[in-house]
């Protein structure tokens, strides 16, 4: 019977080094680590937090840190600071494109870059909301799940060569749901190239609208 992947990885020196050395930035103490050992309740609630499955932790994000650059050549180019932000499941409203601006409209096509450009008197929800969620996937709320790709606009980043060699690309994130297990997973899309489909959404604060 082969070795499942996931538990293989237990065996390198490396990760428990890399636990080891967090533990002691946060001022961990070896009988602190002991006593998660020891107490399976307590490891199993520590398990959920990392997960982001807990409803007894209240998640912290800080908006206004740099967000990750998720691949090479890139960089960022314009971040909308959101502030320290407390994670529930109305933070952020998902505004489906088609409720939007209407079935006319995008069916003519609507240009992300006219969304990410336009007006706005408040900021963007910015990429490390989406970095909290990828850390922590079971943040992520349910009613999202009609939508295909929640488009994150706080963030923009600079990547060259990514469709040809020399070209420039205005690249932006989204959280999309896979098509395998359903599992949302982030993405990113050219600003220039993608057009909105009906089951988009642009990510907002719960509490403003489009």
């Amino acid at each position: 019977m082969g070795i499942d992947p996931d538990i293989a990885k237990f065996d390198g020196v490396g990760l428990v080094h890399k636990l080891c050395l967090a533990w002691r930035k946060a001022n961990g103490l070896p009988a602190d680590m002991n006593t998660l050992a020891e107490d399976p309740v307590l490891l199993e609630e520590f398990i959920r937090i990392i997960r982001g499955e807990s409803d007894n932790f209240e998640y912290k994000i800080d908006g206004d840190a740099e967000p990750r650059i998720t691949w090479n050549r890139g960089a960022i180019m314009s971040h909308q600071k959101n502030g320290p932000l407390t994670w529930d499941d109305d933070l952020i409203q998902p505004m489906g494109v088609l409720e939007t601006y209407g079935s006319k409209r995008l069916n003519d096509g609507l240009p992300l870059k006219e969304i990410a450009e336009g007006q706005w008197t408040y900021p963007h929800p910015n990429a490390c909301i989406l970095d909290f969620l990828e850390r922590h996937p079971g943040r992520i709320p349910k009613k999202w799940d009609p939508f295909e790709k929640i488009f994150f606009l706080g963030t923009q980043y600079r990547f060259e060569g990514w469709r040809s060699p020399g070209r420039i690309s205005t690249v932006v994130r989204c959280l999309e749901r896979g098509r395998f297990n359903y599992r949302w997973s982030s993405e990113r899309v050219d600003l220039d190239d993608y057009y909105l489909r009906k089951e988009d959404a642009i990510a907002v604060f719960g509490d403003e609208e489009l």
